[in-house]
């Protein structure tokens, strides 16, 4: 989309970075589970984060729930074609 000019580049960083974050949590949730002897899953259990973590999970999800919008917005919504 960036290389299209579809998304600009301040927006394709936060998408970047809203990734990367989520990629974070996850991989330390495997560590732990695993260091507790527990079945390595991607069940991210919330009371585990800090009051940080979960402050920055909530505005990363909340911040691509909005690119998710605009993405069905722009490319998915239905349009009505005029017949000829």
């Amino acid at each position: 989309m960036a290389a299209k000019q579809e998304l600009d580049s301040m927006s394709l960083r936060e998408m970047v970075y809203i990734f990367d974050h989520i990629w974070q949590l996850r991989f330390i949730n495997q560590i732990v589970e695993y260091t507790d002897l527990r079945k390595v899953n991607d069940v991210l259990a919330l009371s585990d984060l800090t009051d940080l973590e979960q402050q920055n999970l909530r505005k990363v999800l909340k911040r691509n729930s909005l690119f998710h919008d605009k993405i069905n917005q722009d490319f998915l919504s239905t349009k009505a074609t005029p017949k000829s």
